[in-house]
């Protein structure tokens, strides 16, 4: 599956996938999990009062975590790199990031990660279904980010199926454990290791909220 493009028309604010299976353009973060967040990554008090809970679409801006001063820093940032012809590019393929001349820069200089309580994918019926860690901690999805004349933007990485995922989808996000998100952002060396993992194994649920792929366009 290659890079997923999104493309946009303003008059009616809506998006449309130039394919018919997306890899990860929803993600769902729970309130409960913030302090869960602020305790595993070593956050300060009230350094999380930007996050949104609720569910994440391409677009919006999220709370993120970059690496600033040699710290883990919570920072707003809007999901999707504009692309050719105003296409907004949400996710990147880990295998081939290096090759792309759009993305270089940002893997190697601008980590991030996308805090979530599950992500969405949709199967070969376009029925959507929730993905989570069986012990319900938060989920650590590995991105980059470019700064832009309009702001900071990220895209969310994605890799090759592992049990979890391969009968629902050919690509999964690149999830980093808590005590891989240090390194994943501040250590070049490691992060190009950490490029090649393979994803944890996860719960998958269908009854948690039976949504079409296109109901909400």
């Amino acid at each position: 599956m290659a890079t997923v493009i999104i493309k946009r028309t303003l008059r009616y604010n809506r998006c449309f996938f130039c394919y018919n299976k997306p890899m990860c353009c929803r993600y769902y973060m729970a309130s409960e999990l913030k302090e869960k967040i602020r305790d595993e990554l070593g956050i300060s008090g009230g350094s999380l009062s930007g996050m949104k809970t609720g569910e994440v679409s391409p677009g919006e801006n999220p709370l993120v975590f970059i690496h600033k001063n040699d710290a883990l820093v919570p920072e707003n940032i809007t999901w999707g790199i504009e692309g050719p012809n105003r296409s907004l590019i949400i996710n990147a393929r880990s295998e081939t990031v290096f090759e792309k001349k759009m993305f270089c820069d940002g893997i190697l200089h601008r980590r991030c990660i996308v805090p979530a309580s599950l992500f969405y994918e949709w199967d070969g019926d376009r029925t959507k279904v929730a993905f989570s860690r069986p012990d319900g901690n938060p989920i650590y999805l590995a991105g980059f980010y470019d700064d832009t004349k309009d702001g900071k933007r990220f895209v969310i990485l994605t890799t090759s199926p592992n049990e979890s995922m391969k009968d629902i989808h050919d690509r999964m996000p690149l999830i980093m454990d808590k005590d891989e998100v240090a390194a994943w952002l501040g250590d070049e060396r490691v992060a190009r290791k950490l490029l090649g993992k393979k994803g944890p194994v996860l719960n998958n649920d269908r009854k948690y909220e039976q949504l079409n792929l296109f109901d909400f366009m």
